[in-house]
């Protein structure tokens, strides 16, 4: 178990934890007196940004997952894999780290996403044999946050935009039906930028981990 990937999951949940707080201090829902509002709006961003750097550590074990069910059920990487990060979301939002490690409850909101995906004869995704910190060898090549990045830099802004949109990189997932009217497309255009641009990013982590 990575101990320093645990210690940095753990601080950021706590950060999480603070804004949310935070957020509804500011919004009335709780009273508390010893704290600005300058104070408060500083949680709440840092939480916002925690939330991010959380995601984003754990993008490679979405990517893990669903590529390794994707080849045992012959459904498309991009399938799971959009299913795997709106589970991702979840999970962090959910997330209490007095429980234990993000990793494995993470893992579980994955699997349990892939799993209900029905696009094919489904496949017992237990038998899966993924870690779940970044003792991984596959996770640490993958290095989410410079690697996925630098994918998503090499890809169309269209494609990589759209990409960022459905996964919750700011915090709020967002359906194809939601991008297509904020960006002025239709939902087939989206879901065509969404499947070339999940394509490319793939293709751009296996040349990495072929290097």
């Amino acid at each position: 178990m990575n101990i320093e990937q645990m210690n940095r999951d753990i601080h950021r949940a706590k950060q999480i934890e603070a804004g949310l707080l935070a957020q509804e201090i500011l919004d009335g829902a709780r009273e508390d007196i010893s704290a600005s509002v300058q104070e408060l709006t500083a949680l709440v961003d840092q939480g916002r940004q925690a939330k991010e750097d959380l995601i984003l550590a754990h993008l490679g074990l979405v990517a893990v997952i669903a590529r390794q069910a994707a080849r045992l059920r012959r459904v498309p990487f991009s399938d799971l894999f959009q299913e795997g990060c709106v589970a991702l979301h979840h999970a962090v939002l959910r997330y209490d780290w007095r429980k234990g490690p993000f990793g494995p409850y993470a893992g579980m909101w994955i699997r349990s996403a892939v799993r209900k995906n029905n696009h094919h004869v489904w496949v017992p995704i237990e038998h899966i044999e993924v870690e779940d910190v970044a003792s991984s060898s596959t996770y640490d090549k993958v290095d989410t946050r410079h690697g996925l990045t630098r994918a998503l830099e090499q890809i169309p802004p269209s494609q990589s935009r759209i990409l960022r949109m459905r996964a919750g990189w700011d915090g709020h997932p967002r359906t194809r039906k939601d991008i297509a009217e904020e960006l002025g497309l239709t939902v087939a255009k989206v879901r065509h930028l969404e499947r070339v641009g999940l394509e490319s990013v793939k293709q751009h982590w296996e040349l990495a981990e072929a290097a």
